[in-house]
């Protein structure tokens, strides 16, 4: 959300000349952590969507696609694997507010190797209570996903889901979620 046009520039000439680079921006002047990057050339564009799994700026994986038309012309074709949805990405929510990523990453170690943390927050920096981690392999994920609503972090029940794309959510109805969920899970035992 930092980033500056002059820095996304740089990264993405990389790959090879870009013409324009455009992030969008909130009513508080902040990055709202997506943007435009037009390039010079339709290979160059190839070249950053062909590299779609490993594109990392700033230390952070991004999703680099293709802009298509709103109008609904474009057939929106789905990656085989897509960073987002992918099998070792789990949702996890119903976390404190004051989550600790690194101690974040040691609890979620001991399940298996972490590979990386997503933390989501508000264009205020207020942490939303919900993140995404993504696992070396699929079998540390599923474990967790099979565990719904029996994951605890710091004495707390989290909720622990696949990673789907999905709108933006308020903290009170993932919480909602989480005691609908623990209800029913009561009323099976």
């Amino acid at each position: 959300k930092g980033a500056s046009e002059a820095a996304v520039q740089e990264y993405f000439e990389t790959f090879g000349p870009v013409h324009k680079v455009e992030l969008k921006v909130g009513e508080d002047g902040q990055t709202r952590g997506f943007g435009f990057v037009t390039f010079k050339s339709a290979e160059t564009a190839k070249k950053v969507t062909d590299n779609y799994k490993e594109n990392r700026f700033q230390g952070r994986w991004i999703a680099c696609e293709a802009c298509v038309p709103q109008d609904g012309q474009h057939e929106n074709k789905a990656r085989d694997s897509d960073p987002l949805t992918a099998q070792e990405r789990i949702f996890v929510g119903g976390l404190p507010r004051d989550v600790d990523e690194q101690k974040l990453r040691a609890h979620f170690a001991e399940f298996g190797p972490v590979t990386d943390i997503d933390l989501k927050h508000d264009n205020d920096g207020t942490f939303r209570g919900f993140g995404f981690i993504t696992f070396q392999d699929k079998a540390t994920a599923d474990f967790l996903v099979e565990q719904h609503g029996h994951t605890m972090y710091e004495g707390k029940a989290i909720h622990c889901k696949r990673a789907q794309k999905f709108d933006r959510v308020s903290r009170a109805e993932l919480e909602a979620e989480l005691e609908e969920d623990q209800k029913k899970d009561g009323d099976k035992k």
